[in-house]
């Protein structure tokens, strides 16, 4: 089961959302991302929950990118938030973990604010895909809508 899924049966979901220092979506993998924006879909309308620095990213010119350490890592830090979906502009490899645990989701978008009032259109579609609890969730991807494909081996 997920970190905290039970809030899940009374309609409450909660995102983390990988953004730069100025609150925007980059072309940047989940882990890479300068901080986290929490929000929680209540049953209704998003609340935000609270904004977190990334403390496992590597400030180095040159990361080494996709160790399952790191990613295991982040995993636990998003698990005591209770989270449930990842969102960002990319996942390196460590999808493969991470997809079995959260659900992915890819952006196309920069702005926070517009991807929210998306996802929040299809919010039955993340709801459906946490409540079957497959071995391993499937990646969404978000351009003007959204798409649920499964994730690559």
């Amino acid at each position: 089961m997920n970190s905290d899924t039970r809030h899940i049966s009374t309609g409450r979901i909660r995102f983390a959302l990988a953004v730069n220092r100025d609150g925007r979506f980059e072309k940047r993998n989940f882990g890479d991302a300068s901080r986290f924006l929490v929000y929680e879909w209540d049953g209704r309308q998003w609340v935000f929950l609270h904004e977190k620095p990334n403390i496992f990213k590597e400030e180095e010119d040159n990361p080494v990118h996709g160790l399952p350490e790191k990613g295991r890592n982040i995993m636990e830090y998003l698990q005591s938030w209770g989270v449930d979906v990842l969102v960002s502009r990319q996942f390196g490899r460590n999808i493969r973990l991470v997809h079995r645990k959260f659900i992915p989701v890819i952006v196309s978008r920069t702005d926070p604010d517009e991807i929210m009032h998306i996802i929040g259109k299809h919010i039955q579609w993340i709801h459906d895909e946490l409540t079957c609890r497959p071995e391993a969730y499937r990646l969404f991807k978000i351009e003007k809508g959204i798409l649920k494909l499964p994730v690559k081996k």
